[in-house]
């Protein structure tokens, strides 16, 4: 995941939180945990693991927020 995508879903996370405050909050934190699991520095296994666990997380997360919005 790189910058762009990290930008991408900041922004998906501001729309989201117009509609939806408490769910953006949850969205929020969750990527706020990403950010901070995938920085360049931490390149162990275990943390690439749990990045990759996390990042899989916030996109179903982002899918159930967005079929909501719809319904």
């Amino acid at each position: 995941m790189d910058l762009l995508d990290l930008l991408a879903v900041q922004g998906i996370l501001k729309s989201l939180l117009q509609h939806h405050s408490s769910k953006a909050s949850i969205l929020r934190r969750s990527a706020f945990f990403m950010v901070q699991l995938s920085h360049p520095f931490m390149t162990t296994g275990k943390t690439i693991a749990l990045t990759r666990r996390t990042e899989i997380k916030l996109k179903f997360i982002l899918k159930q927020a967005l079929t909501t919005k719809t319904k």
